[in-house]
């Protein structure tokens, strides 16, 4: 589950330590790559801000990729 700092909530994505019975089954505990997406936009009040961070670089793969949605909004209203 998250974590309570003074910053604001902390997920961590380490399957590793978890607590028993905490579900794993979320993609974000997988090591396969995912699409474009966003994060818990279904909530009221949306994470304003993300940071990732890495423990250990992957010896293969392990490329993101990010994209900028505000962008993508200005250029559907220039050309719709």
């Amino acid at each position: 589950g998250p974590l309570r700092t003074l910053y604001g909530t902390v997920w961590s994505t380490v399957s590793e330590g978890q607590t028993d019975g905490a579900s794993v089954a979320d993609s974000a505990y997988g090591q396969d790559g995912l699409p474009l997406h966003t994060d818990m936009t279904y909530l009221r009040d949306p994470p304003g801000l993300q940071i990732f961070t890495m423990v250990q670089p992957a010896q293969q793969g392990g490329e993101s990729i990010f994209g900028d949605g505000f962008a993508v909004a200005q250029q559907l209203r220039e050309t719709n």
